[in-house]
């Protein structure tokens, strides 16, 4: 079953070259959430142990709290992203379209600009990249013939 994580082998190991465990913007871990607000403590009176968030699991979905920082093999040898907080970015960029810069866009994969359309990318934009996408391949920007591109 697909977890909705932004970039997790089912088969990890030593020669993992990096993973990313925090839940996909708007997948499932952000449906069917847990209302704490109305338990009981034992004995009466409010539970206030439980925070009400708006994610289920270890990692909010903006990018940061994560919890493995500092604390595990996987990031002491930089298997993990920093918690940087954007817009996760993959795949083929078929129609015309803009890079805001209110936001990081976070290359996760190899970015292809295809054949006709353009990429517009505002002024003052911040583009990251994983430094693998987890099977490894170096994440790209990657503008092919035909296309544009377009830095305003």
């Amino acid at each position: 079953a697909d977890l909705n994580l932004v970039m997790l082998t089912t088969t990890p190991s030593s020669s993992t070259s990096f993973i990313d465990p925090k839940p996909v913007s708007g997948g499932s871990s952000f449906s069917s959430v847990t209302d704490f607000s109305s338990l009981t403590a034992i004995g009466g009176g409010a539970d206030d142990f439980f925070d009400d968030v708006s994610y289920k699991g270890a990692f909010p979905g903006d990018g940061s709290g994560n919890w493995l920082a500092g604390l595990s093999w996987l990031d002491s040898n930089a298997r993990t992203p920093d918690a940087v907080d954007g817009v996760q970015t993959c795949g083929d960029i078929t129609s015309d379209t803009t890079w805001a810069n209110d936001d990081p866009i976070l290359l996760t994969c190899q970015v292809f600009v295809k054949n006709g359309a353009t990429l517009t990318i505002q002024k003052g934009t911040t583009i990251m990249a994983y430094r693998d996408d987890g099977a490894g391949s170096a994440p790209a920007l990657v503008v092919e013939q035909g296309s544009m591109i377009n830095a305003t």
